[in-house]
């Protein structure tokens, strides 16, 4: 988590809070692309990648909640 840009982890922790790319573009006031655009960067820094469990999604959710405890409100 250390090699995340802090737009990262603000955007895995909105994740974490099951929020969508459109709620996560609203806000941060950017465009739902620009929300999947952070989150795949911070998705391939971490190494999230889908595990039989679920989709990547919740796997980047899953590690955010490991490294950083349970995610505070938005």
């Amino acid at each position: 988590m250390s090699r995340l840009s802090r737009t990262q982890v603000d955007v895995l922790r909105m994740v974490a809070l099951g929020m969508s790319d459109e709620q996560i573009a609203h806000e941060r006031g950017t465009t739902a692309r620009a929300a999947r655009d952070v989150l795949a960067r911070a998705m391939a820094v971490i190494g999230a990648t889908d595990t039989g469990e679920g989709s990547t999604r919740v796997a980047a959710a899953r590690q955010y909640i490991r490294a950083a405890g349970l995610p505070g409100s938005p």
